[in-house]
């Protein structure tokens, strides 16, 4: 809820959130049943609202932990995840606020950019803290993307193999949406059928496939 209420004003990277034994909370949270899992559910949950934990202890793990590789992968992934994607997106980019953490319901941000020399626009971050399912539409608006009414975007899962990951956030692997399309959402909006498992997390890309030809014209005239 920090990171969400914060960034109104300014770029989640500018801070660090400290997390005090990752790996001892886990172990002991009753409704945790598995370490990896949560481990990279926190993780996750971190690095897609844009802001980079500070890992407090005297060591992450126990190195001769069964779960030692497990745990390391996932923290590889991440911090890959985000040194990917920050320069243009994550913390650096605009960062959207979708749906406010609450803890009983789901939690979303976009982080969205108007690089034309990039292909994908928009990083969609969603968490359900909670323990049931939950399907639900979240409105994207791709105005600050710079994307015009009639772009076509594709959305495609990313991180999908993850401890964390939900199973199935797309009614598809990859699929279309065309912006302003939706008669329940705005000139510059697209919305998103997702379905984020339990205690889980998804991360949606959104990648430009095609502009508006009323659009090209405008442009190549000018």
């Amino acid at each position: 809820m920090y990171a969400y209420d914060s960034t109104f004003d300014r770029v989640p990277t500018s801070g660090q959130y400290t997390v005090d034994d990752l790996v001892g909370r886990c172990t002991n949270d009753p409704l945790q049943t598995d370490l990896v899992r949560c481990v990279d559910f926190v993780l996750g949950g971190f690095y897609l609202f844009g802001t980079q934990p500070f890992f407090h202890a005297v060591e992450l793990w126990d190195p001769s932990s069964e779960h030692a590789a497990a745990l390391e992968a996932s923290v590889k992934r991440w911090t890959g995840f985000f040194r990917e994607h920050r320069t243009r997106l994550l913390g650096m980019g605009r960062m959207l606020h979708l749906r406010r953490p609450t803890a009983r319901f789901l939690e979303a941000v976009a982080h969205v950019t108007s690089d034309a020399s990039e292909p994908l626009r928009a990083v969609v971050g969603l968490v359900n803290p909670t323990s049931r399912g939950i399907a639900d539409n979240i409105t994207v608006s791709l105005y600050y993307a710079g994307l015009a009414p009639g772009a076509t975007v594709v959305a495609s899962v990313l991180n999908a193999d993850a401890a964390a990951a939900s199973s199935r956030p797309l009614p598809a692997a990859s699929t279309r949406f065309v912006v302003g399309r939706d008669p329940a959402a705005s000139l510059f909006d697209v919305v998103l059928p997702v379905k984020v498992d339990a205690f889980s997390y998804a991360a949606v890309a959104l990648s430009l496939a095609e502009v508006p030809v009323a659009t090209t014209r405008w442009a190549a005239a000018y």
